[in-house]
């Protein structure tokens, strides 16, 4: 038997061995070098592509920039042309303008809702919910027999027409059955039960009622009235009744709302005054100046809260819970609350432009300081047009950093070198104004360091332009009581109004969801309930309404 024995590679073999995996080897550094080199070109000119996206924008935000400047050019000039107009004329000229557009006052022309007689309105340009009655109309001649004849066309013509506001009796009629087999007669299903108990009006009618007074500012004495034109008695007692019952339920949600609120990153609050029958004190119960307060966070809602008195500790209680900034004008009890609670507080410019705009005794000073402040406002405008979403707040910062805070330096440097003149310690508004913003430096600049903070509080105060209109209609809220009533209703339509929620459809469907086992408040707040029920419950109100408007006719 032979023996099977290895042959061993000779010492050149090996040699051959390396020298071919030296020269594999070699060709794939050759081929990775050559892909880093074109990584390395691709790279380039990605960062190349990069900077001139940015030098564009920074373009673009700088055009952005002098047309604000040359808007405010033109604005200030159109004030001096309507100054000597007023100079040349008077307070009410004769000398009227052409009418060259639209006449708003008719409404003739051009409308954005596309309602004009010019239109071709077609069936399908109206809201589906809407119900559909034919008027139909032939050229039969009168008396003739109709079997004589042949319809051979049509047209449609399709208008907006309306009733008054159509009211029905809802018949709820309960039957009981029983077997023909047996005698046997089965449970009824649970009737439905009013959330108010015993009522004699249903929810739909009372949340009309509210959204009539709180969305439309009609006074119930005044809806009273208006039910009377249909022969409905419905006195004003049983409105204020239902709508105070019905507020004291979705309490709990309007403190849910609140919750939400505060949790946000910037929550934005004012106060106004409104008068109310108050139960302190004074047995008389006279009408006393009391306060109304909001707190506005854009994306959850609004918060209204009444108050008795307005003073650091009011205001203290309001703001105890926000986790964000808070914006607001620069009272006293605001500056006092944000330092007990810690708070980051940030003041409205719009309210310090208020104060150069009153101080007009030195008007070339004046003049000066508006077209600073509406500068810093207009370019600021056009830099959050281009930056809404949450994702560009990176960018938003970068723009403010590099168009305003040069504007906000030159503001503060103007506003070091005169308020130590002559020229504004003698004058008192003027004073004011200068020490508004000097003394509060750091909150008026609060939005150049946050960018989600916005540089006016215009939010809460619009929502108060709402309020104003109701009390210019009731005057006044009759007990203390009533004004809560009223916070809270406030709350529930224009936090739904807010969040382009038909306030209808909310309050009707969370009415329904409060009684339901495992459905909590937080989940009826505006934002969440937009979330995931605003379509079921939009549908199910329509149908219902158009159905019910449909038998009622």
């Amino acid at each position: 038997m032979k023996n099977s024995t290895t042959s061993i590679p000779t010492y050149a073999e090996l040699l051959a061995v390396i020298a071919m995996h030296e020269d594999v080897l070699a060709e794939q550094k050759a081929r990775i070098a050559k892909q880093e080199l074109l990584f390395e070109e691709q790279k380039a000119e990605i960062k190349e592509q990069k900077a001139t996206i940015e030098r564009l924008n920074n373009r673009i935000v700088e055009l952005e920039a002098k047309v604000t400047e040359l808007q405010s050019e033109v604005a200030r000039k159109d004030l001096r042309i309507k100054d000597l107009v007023k100079q040349l004329y008077g307070n009410k000229s004769e000398k009227g303008k052409v009418n060259t557009g639209s006449d708003k006052r008719t409404g003739m022309g051009s409308s954005r809702d596309g309602f004009n007689d010019d239109d071709k309105k077609s069936e399908q340009s109206y809201p589906d919910h809407l119900p559909r009655i034919e008027e139909i109309t032939d050229n039969l001649p009168e008396g003739a027999n109709p079997d004589e004849y042949e319809l051979i066309g049509e047209s449609r013509v399709s208008r907006l027409a309306t009733l008054p506001v159509l009211h029905y009796v809802l018949v709820a009629v309960y039957q009981t059955f029983k077997k023909k087999s047996n005698s046997v007669i089965p449970p009824r299903k649970p009737e439905h039960v009013h959330p108010l108990g015993k009522c004699s009006a249903d929810i739909s009618f009372i949340v009309f009622a509210i959204i009539q007074k709180i969305l439309f500012h009609v006074p119930f004495y005044r809806l009273e009235k208006l039910l009377a034109l249909q022969q409905i008695v419905c006195h004003r007692s049983n409105l204020v009744r239902w709508s105070e019952r019905l507020a004291s339920l979705m309490e709990p949600i309007a403190a849910a709302i609140l919750k939400d609120i505060k949790s946000a990153a910037v929550v934005y609050g004012d106060e106004s005054p409104a008068t109310v029958k108050t139960e302190e004190g004074d047995k008389s119960n006279k009408f006393r100046r009391t306060y109304f307060w909001n707190l506005v966070a854009p994306e959850r809602g609004i918060y209204f809260h009444w108050t008795s008195k307005r003073n650091r500790n009011e205001a203290q209680k309001l703001l105890n819970g926000i986790k964000g900034t808070f914006v607001s004008d620069a009272l006293e009890i605001y500056q006092y609350a944000t330092n007990k609670l810690s708070l980051t507080w940030a003041i409205c410019w719009i309210h310090i432009r208020r104060n150069f705009i009153k101080a007009t005794s030195n008007k070339k000073l004046s003049e000066e300081a508006l077209h600073r402040i509406n500068m810093i406002l207009r370019i600021d405008k056009a830099i959050r047009a281009r930056t809404k979403t949450e994702d560009k707040m990176e960018l938003r910062f970068r723009y403010r950093q590099r168009f305003l805070l040069p504007l906000v330096d030159k503001m503060r440097q103007w506003i070091s070198e005169h308020i130590s003149s002559p020229a504004v310690q003698t004058d008192e508004l003027m004073l004011t104004a200068f020490n508004y913003i000097d003394r509060r430096w750091e909150e008026a600049t609060c939005f150049i360091r946050d960018p989600r903070v916005l540089p006016h509080n215009n939010i809460p105060e619009q929502y108060f332009r709402f309020l104003k209109l109701g009390t210019k209609n009731w005057l006044f809220c009759a007990s203390e009581w009533g004004a809560e009533t009223l916070c809270t209703l406030y709350t529930l339509v224009y936090s739904a109004k807010m969040l382009n929620i038909n306030p209808s459809v909310y309050l009707t469907d969370i009415i329904q969801q409060i009684d339901v086992p495992g459905v909590t408040a937080d989940q009826l707040v505006p934002r969440v309930w937009k979330e995931t029920r605003e379509k079921i419950a939009t549908e199910r109100y329509f149908r219902m309404h158009s159905s019910s408007s449909s038998s009622a006719k």
